[in-house]
């Protein structure tokens, strides 16, 4: 919180519960999870949360507009892969050079 420019003082009253996630069975991986409570009883699930509730930080975007973000970076990056001709398929001349030969045997009568 201070390294956001935040006083010590903002975090007066405040709690934090660490809690075992029940979720799983092997005690190898055990995972916890931190629950931060304001002075007022309002529960957050993470620092970023608490500095969004404090004033410190913006939001962000949302999630809606992080997946249409994405989704705009991939057409980009397609649309840049096809100008400079990578989608097209990979070919080999071998192919090529054997199907030419079975013709010319063909037409020779050979087998």
């Amino acid at each position: 919180i201070q390294s956001l420019g935040g006083a010590a003082s903002l975090l007066k009253g405040w709690t934090v519960t660490t809690k075992l996630r029940t979720n799983g069975s092997s005690t190898a991986n055990r995972q916890f999870d931190n629950y931060y409570f304001s002075p007022a009883g309002k529960q957050l699930r993470s620092m970023k949360q608490v500095a969004f509730f404090l004033g410190l930080i913006d939001k962000g975007p949302s999630k809606e507009d992080r997946l249409k973000a994405a989704a705009a970076k991939r057409l980009t990056k397609d649309a840049a892969g096809h100008k400079r001709g990578n989608d097209a398929p990979a070919s080999s001349s071998h192919g090529d050079d054997r199907l030419s030969e079975a013709g010319k045997a063909s037409e020779n009568g050979a087998a």
